[in-house]
C-alpha cells in the first residue's frame, strides 16, 4: 500500500478535531465525485459520514480509473498527523513505469533479498504466476509486475522466462 496526502483538509480539519484523531488510523472511504464542478476526477476522502478532504487533482486523475474499476468508492484507512493526513492506496494504482524501464512492486515485501543483492546490475527473470508477473533473480523473487498496470508495448518487451537486466536503485 502507498500513502498520499490529503488534501483540502483545512476546509474540514475540525472533523480531525472532533473526532480526537490526532496521530491515529482509522477506516476511511475515498469516493469519486464525477459531478464535482471543480474536478471531475475529484477523489473524496470520508471517515464515517463526514468528508475529510480530497486526494490532490494529480493524485485523484491518476487512480480515478482504478476507483471506477471497484465501484466508484474504496474502503481504506486514514492517518492524521502534524495538521495533514495520508490515506493508503494499492501501490499498482499510484506507480507509473519510466520510460524503457518498468517499476517493480512489492518491492518492500522483498527488501532483504534486495539488500542481499546490493545496488547495481543484475540478472532476473519475469516468470508469470497468475495474474501477476514474479520478478526473480537466482531461485529468489524480488518483485512483481502487474499486467493491468502496464501498457501493451511494455509488456510486448519483457521477455518472459529468460535473463534480464535487472537495476537496483537507492
Amino acid at each position: 500500500m502507498e500513502p498520499l496526502w490529503v488534501v483540502g483538509n483545512e476546509y474540514f480539519g475540525s472533523s480531525f478535531a472532533k473526532r480526537g484523531l490526532g496521530g491515529t488510523t482509522v477506516p476511511a472511504r475515498l469516493t469519486r465525485e464525477p459531478q464535482n464542478r471543480a474536478d471531475k476526477n475529484a477523489v473524496g476522502v470520508h471517515i464515517g459520514r463526514a468528508q475529510v478532504g480530497y486526494l490532490s487533482a494529480a493524485r485523484a486523475e491518476k487512480i480515478v480509473r482504478w476507483i471506477d474499476s471497484v465501484g466508484g468508492s474504496f474502503d481504506t484507512t486514514v492517518t492524521y498527523r502534524d495538521g495533514g493526513a495520508d490515506v493508503f492506496v494499492p501501490a499498482d494504482w499510484v506507480a507509473t513505469p519510466r520510460a524503457e524501464k518498468v517499476n517493480v512492486q512489492q518491492t518492500k515485501k522483498y527488501q532483504s533479498e534486495l539488500v542481499a543483492l546490493g545496488v547495481g546490475d543484475q540478472k532476473c527473470k519475469v516468470i508469470a504466476d497468475g495474474e501477476q508477473l514474479n520478478v526473480v533473480v537466482g531461485e529468489v523473487v524480488v518483485g512483481r509486475l502487474y499486467p493491468k498496470q502496464l501498457d501493451q508495448s511494455t509488456l510486448d518487451k519483457i521477455v518472459h522466462n529468460r535473463q534480464q537486466k535487472l537495476v537496483i536503485e537507492d
